[in-house]
């Protein structure tokens, strides 16, 4: 995401524009995609197999920190659909639009302990920064708009700290 400001991307794990939890995070990320609760619950299946609403009960556990994420769980949002790409072969889509990464470090950080594998993604251990209403980062913008002006759609940008443009809202007379 394109910032105005000369400011770094990554910010001390300890910021308050940062003190997002892994629950949080996801909980913004799919409220961002428009995903109700139980949407995501029948997009994802579970070992051992337990109905929807079970399923979206856990997941609300998740989001209000309750419970961790789960291996199971990650695995699932990572690979909850089938689309086709242009010579028709399937690949696999995320449920909903979320950064793997932002998600693992956030998990490092507020377990305290570092996962194995994840140092070489972190190894100084910095916190990526989230726009707080949204969740977006620099490397997972949430909101395309089209600029009649420039005549192209654009990823949101930041707007201050911890704010991204999708998130501010539009003057009036101003294009959205």
């Amino acid at each position: 995401m394109p910032d105005p400001a000369p400011a770094s991307s990554t910010v001390s794990p300890f910021t308050a524009a940062t003190r997002m939890s892994p629950g949080t995070y996801l909980r913004k990320r799919r409220e961002a995609a428009g995903l109700e609760l139980e949407e995501l619950a029948l997009m994802l299946g579970s070992d051992p197999q337990v109905c929807a609403r079970t399923r979206a009960e856990m997941i609300a556990a998740v989001e209000r920190d309750a419970a961790p994420v789960t291996e199971d769980l990650l695995r699932a949002l990572l690979s909850a659909g089938t689309a086709w790409n242009e010579q028709g072969r399937p690949y696999r889509v995320h449920a909903f639009p979320f950064d793997p990464v932002v998600l693992i470090k956030l998990m490092d950080a507020f377990s305290g302990v570092q996962t194995a594998g994840c140092t070489a993604l972190n190894p100084k251990g910095e916190m990526p920064r989230l726009c707080t209403s949204c969740g977006c980062s620099d490397h997972d913008p949430c909101g395309w708009r089209y600029h009649a002006a420039g005549g192209a759609e654009t990823p949101c940008h930041w707007v201050g700290a911890d704010r991204c443009s999708a998130c501010v809202p539009v003057s009036p007379g101003m294009p959205s």
